[in-house]
C-alpha cells in the first residue's frame, strides 16, 4: 500500500510538470484573525494570528492552478473577562486572557490565474491540519489587582477538561493578485476566509477565520516562464 501510495504521488508530480507552464516554490507571511464558534461563551473574541508558510504552485498551460502549502497554523480565539478579587467579588475593570490552538496545516487548493505582468488568482481548496498543542495567555497582578505581566501556560490533559480532536478539516476561498518583477521572481497577495467542519473538541466549537497573505514566488520550470509583457 505505501508502494502504491508513493507511486501515486510521483505520478501526479510528473503529471504536474508534464502539462504545467510553471512550477512555483515560495514563502509566505500569513496575518489573520481567528475565532470559536459553538461555544457558549458570548464574549468570545477575534484573535490576531501571524503564521509562516512554504507553498507549491503549478499553473497549466490553460491557466489552471494546483497548490499545496506547509503551514504552522495558529487556530483560537478571546474572552474579556471581569476583574475580581481573591474572594470573587466582582471588581471594576477588565481583562483579556487568550487560547493558541497551534496545528500542521497541508492547504490543498485549485483555482484560476489571470494575466500576466499583473495577475489575478481566485481559487479553492481544503485545509487538513494535526493538533501539536495548546496553550493559554493570562495577565498577571500584584496585590492590589493591577496588571504587573502575564504568563503562559501550556494545556496538558493533566490540567484541562478538554479532550482535544487531532485532526482538523476547514474548506477555504480566497482570491487576490500579485505582480511578476521577472520571468523568475513574482510577489502575490491573497485574502482568504476558512471555516472548519470539524469540531476541535468534544464540546463541539468549530474554528473559523480570515487571513491575508503575502509571499514571493520563484518559478522552478525549465519550459517558458509565464510572459511578463501582457
Amino acid at each position: 500500500m505505501r508502494k502504491c501510495n508513493l507511486l501515486l504521488i510521483v505520478f501526479a508530480l510528473y503529471s504536474l510538470n508534464l502539462f504545467a507552464q510553471g512550477n512555483y516554490i515560495g514563502i509566505n507571511a500569513n496575518a489573520g484573525l481567528v475565532n470559536v464558534n459553538g461555544v457558549n461563551n458570548s464574549s468570545s473574541k477575534f484573535l490576531f494570528v501571524l503564521n509562516p508558510s512554504l507553498s507549491f504552485q503549478s499553473i497549466s498551460q490553460n491557466n489552471f492552478l494546483f497548490a499545496i502549502d506547509l503551514m504552522y497554523e495558529t487556530k483560537g480565539n478571546s474572552y474579556t473577562q471581569l476583574k475580581t478579587d481573591p474572594n470573587g467579588a466582582t471588581l471594576n475593570g477588565t481583562y483579556t486572557v487568550k487560547f493558541r490552538y497551534n496545528y500542521m496545516a497541508l492547504p490543498i487548493k485549485v483555482g484560476y490565474h489571470s494575466g500576466g505582468k499583473l495577475f489575478g488568482i481566485v481559487a479553492g481548496g481544503l485545509n487538513p491540519s494535526f493538533f501539536l498543542n495548546e496553550y493559554f495567555y493570562t495577565p498577571t497582578f500584584d496585590a492590589n489587582n493591577n496588571q504587573n505581566g502575564s504568563k503562559t501556560i501550556q494545556i496538558t490533559s493533566n490540567n484541562s477538561r478538554e479532550k482535544m480532536n487531532v485532526f482538523d478539516l476547514a474548506p477555504f476561498a480566497e482570491f487576490g493578485g500579485g505582480i511578476k518583477f521577472n520571468q523568475k521572481i513574482s510577489l502575490q497577495s491573497v485574502f482568504k476566509f476558512q471555516y472548519s467542519l470539524t469540531s476541535f473538541n468534544q464540546f463541539n466549537p468549530h474554528h473559523y477565520g480570515i487571513s491575508l497573505s503575502v509571499g514571493l514566488k520563484y518559478c522552478l520550470s525549465k519550459k517558458e516562464a509565464l510572459p511578463t509583457n501582457k
